[in-house]
């Protein structure tokens, strides 16, 4: 629904209708506080018209109640109850998700169905959810005997996360309530209810049992089980169940199929004398098909075929662009960051790498802080989360080879050098002949 109402019921926002039944409505609501405190939550009270009639104010009271007592991760919780402007609000937790029946519909309008292991997963968490409430007792110890009475894909919720919560438990019954069914009045699903509850008799924690097998074989199978509405025909279906096994009217593992039938026997006597058992054998078996099924596999599914949507992630700030050019190659555009000192620690394992980028011109101190600004031959982190490649064996030494001959060849003009220095140096220090003076005359003993 895209009802989107402006008001508020006690400190609770009203942002959005999302369902209406017979007797309530069911709003997302939001409580804020200070701080920037806020939490999403689902409120439910009943609709304006029955306001003011004591046996449904009754029974929503009596809901109130009972799931006040229930604290289990299978079943949604409730978190406030109060009245304002004379109507009574009941507030639960917000289950970011939809119900299995909206999974099943959207899968059956591709012609599609939910995986056998994904089914028996859902259902297992279903029933551990009920076996809780069942088990219930008073400050005493007495059990309540506690019947849900309307289990059906609607009131079966699955999260994003793949969590999976039983909710509404506006028409549960439990042992000394103050709330009267009238007779012959059928509260319920028709086509979920068991035999014994059609005939309007006394229930017990089988009804639910039988109802949550009715609901595995419409997974398994992908189409109801039996007609809908309060037809003759349906209401006969219903009280003489002819329950064919899932694998005989669709493509299911034959392993289920006692699984589904004892669940969905006729006489109550002859199914799973509680919801507890009932989980228990669809573990095993899906123990032995899909070890460690859980939360996360569903939730894959989920996501896969578009049934529903992973949960939205936190919203970053989105990191301005800067264009850089690198020499020669071509502009990059690359996510801006802060400048970083020259000698950074190492990185630890499995962080992001970085790389320096210089172009050919003059380094700059640091990055201008300008959004968007073009930046040339100045140097910038760039981020990435692939490792970059190491340099191989052969360009080590390719290196070496290469520092050895500027080594050999500073080696080789060096000693060049030395030796024309040396020369020069023995030329210098060698003696030479002079001539004599020409006014110098040689000259004998014998003239003189």
């Amino acid at each position: 629904m895209e009802e989107k109402p402006e008001r508020t019921i006690g400190p609770y926002g009203l942002e959005e209708l999302l369902g209406r039944g017979g007797m309530a409505e069911v709003y997302r609501a939001r409580r804020q506080g200070p701080g920037g405190f806020e939490k999403v939550l689902a409120l439910k009270r009943i609709l304006p018209s029955y306001a003011r009639d004591p046996q449904l104010v009754g029974r929503f009271l009596e809901e109130a109640r009972i799931c006040a007592r229930l604290e289990h991760s299978n079943i949604v919780s409730v978190v406030d109850f109060g009245s304002a402007g004379g109507e009574y609000y009941l507030v639960m937790e917000w289950v970011d998700g939809a119900s299995l029946f909206a999974v099943l519909k959207q899968l059956a309008s591709r012609g599609e169905r939910l995986p056998a292991e994904a089914a028996a997963y859902v259902i297992a968490e279903a029933a551990l959810g009920l076996d809780e409430a069942h088990s219930l007792a008073d400050e005493a110890g007495r059990p309540l005997g506690l019947v849900h009475r309307d289990v059906s894909p609607q009131n079966v919720l699955v999260s994003r996360k793949g969590e999976v919560k039983v909710g509404d438990f506006g028409i549960a019954k439990a042992v000394g309530s103050s709330v009267r069914t009238a007779a012959g009045v059928l509260i319920g699903k028709l086509c979920y209810m068991s035999p014994e509850q059609a005939r309007n008799e006394t229930l017990d924690a089988r009804a639910d049992v039988y109802a949550l097998g009715v609901v595995l074989w419409e997974c398994l199978v992908g189409r109801p089980l039996f007609p809908r509405g309060m037809s003759g025909e349906a209401l006969n279906a219903v009280l003489e169940p002819r329950v064919p096994p899932p694998s005989e009217v669709s493509v299911s593992p034959r392993a289920l199929d006692a699984i589904v039938t004892r669940a969905v026997a006729p006489s109550r006597s002859d199914r799973y004398a509680d919801a507890g058992a009932f989980a228990r054998d669809l573990r095993v078996w899906l123990h032995g098909v899909a070890p460690g099924f859980g939360p996360g596999d569903l939730a894959a599914f989920l996501a896969q075929s578009g049934t529903m949507q992973p949960p939205p992630a936190p919203q970053a700030a989105a990191a301005p662009t800067v264009t850089f050019d690198a020499g020669p190659a071509a502009a990059a555009t690359v996510p801006a960051r802060p400048p970083v000192a020259p000698r950074a620690a190492p990185s630890p394992p499995g962080a992001a790498t970085a790389v320096e980028v210089r172009g050919a011109g003059p380094a700059a101190a640091s990055p201008p802080a300008v959004a968007g600004a073009a930046l040339a031959g100045e140097p910038h982190e760039v981020p990435t989360t692939r490792a970059q490649p190491s340099r191989g064996r052969g360009g080590r030494w390719t290196g070496c080879l290469i520092a050895a001959i500027i080594l050999a060849v500073g080696a080789i003009g060096g000693f060049a050098t030395c030796m024309s220095w040396l020369a020069r140096m023995g030329e210098q220090q060698q003696p030479t002949e002079q001539a004599p003076p020409e006014d110098e005359t040689a000259t004998s003993p014998k003239s003189q």
